[in-house]
């Protein structure tokens, strides 16, 4: 997922929560979240638990 820009990762990662796709799905974009170190501002867009 390095090709994704930091803001394309949190946008997809928010619209995968509102429109319900796959846990597994959303998981794999919180992971890579984490791994850029980017949980906390995806955490002030959407409602996933941080972990």
């Amino acid at each position: 997922m390095h090709s994704l820009s930091d803001e394309v990762l949190i946008l997809s990662y928010c619209r995968a929560q509102e429109f319900g796709l796959e846990e597994d799905f959303v998981d794999i974009l919180f992971q890579e979240l984490c791994k850029r170190n980017l949980q906390h501002l995806a955490s002030q867009l959407s409602t996933h638990p941080q972990e």
